[in-house]
């Protein structure tokens, strides 16, 4: 049976998740919603919209659904219609009164393996009206219906998508009446201009053609809704709210921002999901700073649709707005909770009046810790940066299998996608710093975020000397170690002065020492380099490194500079680097040492299951050290 194909990434906009329930005859009703359980048609002046309520108390939550989404897709389960899970509408309804209700033109799909022979969709049960519309349309419906439905305000705003521009919107026409809000993947202002510089003109001419026309929908649904229209960049309804948080922006309110964990399917082949993904993840942050003390979260298992993915987390969310509502001082800052305890958590993190971007999953003891190399971001732990479009399980997810683990982003680093610099999700500060400053910024991030201890780090180039320096500082909290092609201040004794000078003269060369800026962010993550060499060796002295399992790997594939590096001769760059790898496996007793022979310096990167396995090892022997010492070599390549 044909059925009609909904492109899922028309993307934090089209929302229809698809229905296993038949369509029952809409009823009529007087209009008033103000009590007790309501559905049915309201009057907003010579046309009906459909609106169902339940529930009691107030605020009232008024839930607004993505782009084509009837008011269904929050009260309906669409993915498990035969289970018993408790969907957003009903879970909200025992705590307070809540409302949804049908734009016109939206619809709800039809689960075929359910109903094989049923309609190809199931209708708005609101009046059709002219598409395509704007956000400023929808905002006037949604005011004359909470007005002719008598529906009590204050209210709590809890939108999904493309509905999250409505919500942003009616809350500045409107800011007596929205006490708070919960934003579900929801669409930015700005997504479709900067999807327009990540893609090349022939990419962006095929997104916009999908995007603004679904012609197999509209020859089945003429009455359709419809958002878009070309060119998209320009479209009205982004304008509308542009100007709207310029001159009317959000007045402080308890505000929670989710967003997919899942990434979005490609659209077209050649699709940049990386690139694409990480402006997404941007986006999501900006929204968090709409107001002060926002919450954002990544809904780790959840992928646009989080209100259907994970119901139970989007009603969590709404409690606690609500909450905040009747009791302000239940509402933090995002670091004052325990957030980081247990579960997968991906946000911001306050650490005494700016925000460290934090990510933790798995479960177990010892935790581990990523340190990410210099100026480099926790998305070499996470993400796969070399070959973005493949499938290759990267170190943070592979070591989740084992433990908890975390890492973060230092301000002022970055990684690179398919040519894109993606800064730092942490908020910038002035550069340059010191070693001892960054470690004291991460164990005031392990104690805002109740990361729980103890630690095992796993640190990659300058990270293994931050480290280190962290292993020395806090000697109790750190039971293990891994060293990815690590620095080590012993380079200065390993090497002659001459040699260690001209190592020094090449890095500062390739700007290691400069404070430049990244656009659209502030300084790039700046330390002198061997500056902090003897920090570290005043803090060895007085905490030498404990006897604990250790693994050192060193890469394998010379260094591109290493060839002609001035002030060395061929191959003598490379033999350094190795005996100083090498020096680090003798910081304790039976220590690990491995040569990353398919490896450049991002071994975490070239190899990632070589990290993994490792770590994994390291992980054992803490937790079993007997085995550490029956293990003959780090790992295996």
């Amino acid at each position: 049976m044909h059925r009609i194909p909904v492109i899922a990434l028309i993307i934090l906009m089209l929302a229809v998740p698809i229905s296993g329930f038949a369509q029952s005859a809409t009823p009529s009703a007087s209009p008033s919603a103000a009590s007790g359980d309501f559905a049915g048609l309201v009057d907003i002046g010579g046309r009906n919209l459909y609106l169902e309520c339940r529930g009691e108390g107030g605020p009232t939550v008024i839930l607004e659904s993505g782009a084509g989404g009837r008011a269904d897709v929050w009260s309906r389960d669409l993915e498990e219609p035969e289970g018993e899970r408790t969907m957003v509408l009903p879970g909200v309804a025992e705590f307070t009164r809540v409302c949804a209700y049908d734009r016109p033109g939206t619809m709800g799909d039809v689960n075929p393996s359910l109903d094989p022979y049923g309609p190809l969709f199931y209708p708005s049960r609101s009046d059709p009206v002219p598409q395509p519309r704007t956000a400023q349309d929808m905002v006037d419906d949604l005011h004359a219906l909470v007005d002719a439905a008598a529906i009590p305000g204050p209210y709590v705003l809890v939108a999904h998508s493309a509905g999250g521009l409505v919500a942003r919107l009616y809350a500045s026409e409107y800011p007596d009446e929205v006490v708070g809000m919960v934003l579900l993947d929801s669409t930015h202002e700005d997504v479709w201009l900067r999807f327009q510089e990540a893609l090349t003109p022939e990419q962006w001419e095929v997104f916009e053609a999908i995007t603004v026309t679904n012609q197999d929908l509209l020859d089945a649904y003429p009455e359709a809704e419809r958002w878009h229209t070309a060119p998209l960049a320009d479209e009205a309804t982004s304008a509308q709210v542009r100007q709207a948080r310029k001159e009317a922006p959000l007045h402080p309110m308890p505000l929670v921002v989710l967003m997919h964990g899942i990434p979005f399917g490609d659209p077209f082949p050649g699709w940049p999901a990386a690139k694409m993904e990480a402006i997404m993840h941007d986006l999501q942050e900006d929204l968090a700073t709409l107001v002060p003390n926002a919450h954002f979260a990544i809904a780790t298992e959840s992928g646009h649709n989080i209100h259907q993915d994970q119901p139970d987390l989007v009603i969590e969310a709404i409690r606690d707005v609500v909450d905040a509502i009747h009791d302000p001082s239940t509402w933090t800052s995002q670091a004052e909770a325990p957030i980081a305890t247990s579960g997968d958590f991906a946000g911001l993190v306050d650490i005494g009046g700016r925000s460290i971007y934090l990510e933790c999953h798995g479960t177990g003891s010892p935790t581990v810790i990523l340190v990410a190399g210099y100026r480099a971001s926790g998305r070499f732990w996470t993400d796969d940066l070399l070959q973005p479009d493949d499938s290759r399980q990267m170190v943070l997810p592979g070591v989740a299998k084992a433990t908890r683990v975390c890492t973060y982003d230092r301000p002022g680093t970055y990684a690179e996608i398919t040519e894109e610099i993606i800064p730092s999700r942490s908020d910038a500060i002035t550069q340059p710093r010191t070693s001892m400053e960054v470690v004291e910024e991460l164990h005031a991030l392990l104690q805002a975020a109740d990361v729980p201890g103890p630690y095992l780090l796993a640190g990659h180039s300058l990270g293994g000397f931050f480290a280190r320096l962290y292993a020395a500082t806090y000697p109790d909290e750190v039971v293990g170690l891994v060293l990815v092609d690590a620095f080590s201040e012993r380079l200065e004794t390993l090497l002659p002065p001459e040699k260690y000078e001209a190592l020094k003269r090449l890095n500062q060369g390739g700007g290691t020492d400069t404070v430049f800026q990244m656009d659209g962010y502030g300084d790039v993550e700046t330390l002198p380099w061997g500056g902090d060499n003897d920090v570290m060796r005043e803090a060895t002295a007085a905490s030498p490194l404990q006897p604990m399992p250790l693994a050192v790997l060193a890469h394998g594939k010379p260094f591109p500079q290493s060839a002609e590096a001035p002030g060395f001769a061929s191959g003598e760059l490379e033999a350094f680097f190795r005996a100083g790898n090498a020096d680090l496996a003798t910081l304790v007793p039976n220590a690990r040492f491995l040569v990353a022979t398919e490896s450049g310096h991002d071994i975490h990167q070239d190899q990632p299951e070589l990290v993994t396995e490792a770590i994994q090892q390291v992980l054992e022997g803490v937790r079993n050290p007997d085995t550490w010492y029956d293990m003959r070599s780090c790992c295996t390549e």
